[in-house]
């Protein structure tokens, strides 16, 4: 392509995209102010996701178990030792090494070595795209820029980006491809995305499926067999991950009645499908109300999206335990309960990847950042979770915002616990004594 022709091409995008957001919207309802609103929407969508690639660590509340997990998968292939079931190196050894998100983990694992922990930035991102050019085909008159714009207005899709769900939005890219497939008859690709949305994460992509079946209820008056007999099908092939997902440790520790909060999250979630949905079912009020709708969206956005969020985009990852990881402090033989703020989590990497054991697991439940009720009850706990030593953060230190540390103290003074290391940078490690004089039968928490 000439010069020329390059130049005649960039001119006339301005004008077909003007034509693509016209496309549906009656004569009298366009705006040059919604199609102006609409590109600064987009605009912003692109640098937030640009800013969360620029991260090789990206800390949110929910990734570095992604990252510890990709770490740990990635060692085990490329030492030759294959897969294990269960990671050694998580909540005493008995947590799952795919708990969930088989995909994207495995994949990502596997390129690993080339590309560092930036390979799970990048499948963050990636699994966004791959979710927008599902939803493309399976609501297909989203395609218009007005109407991709206006799916930016859930601000779950964001919160739930700046969070790291990451294995949430492969389950829902998946879903929504494989709606798309049965919706148009191809069978086979219908039932391979379905697995794929309950290998990414089982709870959500069923929810994902669950909802995307309704919207076909919806759409055809009726129930459509067929299809639930291949998502049955589905779910079937897909049943391994659904057997590690249920048989998490977690579930041991704190309950059946733990999948309450799970529940009322995923049907939150599912709002982030169920939008697009909803502005592809009431399209011509949307296409009228398109211009305040974009105009808000742009004001909100910057307020909580961008201006507001906090740590998630702007901060980056840093040494945790630097003192206890360089003076060779990381014993391989211990278990190792860590402290750590909420989104500091790399620090539990950091001891990961020095050869150290955690007792516990990256879910919020298995940390329980608690306060106990006293010494007796907090020790069961950490009999419970077979931890031997506590190492505590400088940054949770400065918080303190439960009783932990307190007792930590105590049971130092009461000769249960010892204070083995105190390191320049603010480390705190205490050996803990077991505990035969105690008949743990509770949970611990107050």
């Amino acid at each position: 392509m000439s010069d020329l022709d390059l130049l005649s091409t960039l001119r006339a995008l301005p004008g077909a995209y003007i034509d693509a957001c016209w496309r549906d919207v009656a004569p009298q309802h366009r705006s040059r102010v919604g199609v102006a609103a609409s590109v600064v929407l987009l605009g912003m969508f692109v640098v937030f996701l640009g800013i969360v690639l620029s991260h090789p660590f990206y800390l949110g509340n929910d990734s570095a178990q992604s990252y510890a997990h990709v770490w740990f998968i990635a060692q085990a292939l490329f030492t030759g030792h294959g897969i294990p079931l269960r990671m050694t190196d998580l909540e005493a050894g008995r947590a799952f090494t795919f708990p969930y998100a088989v995909i994207p983990w495995l994949p990502s694992a596997l390129l690993r070595p080339l590309l560092g922990d930036w390979v799970v930035t990048a499948s963050m991102v990636g699994g966004v795209a791959f979710l927008a050019a599902g939803i493309w085909r399976w609501l297909p008159r989203t395609t218009s820029p007005l109407l991709t714009a206006m799916m930016l207005l859930s601000p779950l899709l964001w919160s739930g980006i700046a969070q790291f769900q990451l294995p949430t939005y492969w389950a829902f890219a998946f879903a929504c491809w494989s709606a798309a497939a049965l919706d148009r008859g191809q069978s086979r690709r219908g039932v391979a995305f379905a697995v794929g949305a309950i290998v990414a994460h089982p709870l959500m992509g069923i929810a994902a499926l669950g909802c995307t079946g309704l919207v076909a209820i919806e759409a055809e008056r009726r129930l459509p067999v067929r299809r639930v007999v291949l998502l049955a099908a589905a779910t079937v092939l897909a049943s391994p991950a659904i057997w590690a997902f249920v048989r998490t440790p977690l579930l041991e520790h704190v309950g059946a009645t733990s999948l309450l909060q799970p529940i009322d999250l995923t049907m939150r979630r599912l709002v982030i499908l169920a939008w697009p949905w909803f502005l592809q079912r009431t399209l011509p009020l949307a296409l009228r109300l398109h211009v305040p709708l974009l105009l808000i969206g742009v004001v909100l956005v910057d307020n909580n999206a961008i201006t507001r969020v906090p740590s998630n985009l702007w901060e980056r990852s840093a040494p945790r335990f630097a003192d206890y990881i360089a003076d060779g402090r990381v014993l391989p033989e211990a278990t190792y309960r860590i402290l750590v703020t909420n989104s500091h989590e790399d620090g539990m990497v950091q001891i990961m990847e020095a050869d150290g054991h955690l007792a516990q697991e990256f879910f919020d439940e298995s940390i329980r950042r608690d306060s106990f009720a006293s010494t007796d009850a907090y020790r069961c706990f950490l009999a419970q979770k077979r931890a031997d030593r506590v190492l505590v953060s400088a940054d949770w230190i400065a918080r303190s915002y439960t009783n932990e540390l307190h007792l930590l103290e105590t049971l130092v003074q009461e000769h249960r616990a010892t204070l083995a290391y105190r390191g320049a940078a603010g480390t705190l490690d205490y050996a803990i004594s077991p505990a035969p004089d105690l008949a743990c039968d509770t949970r611990g928490a107050s």
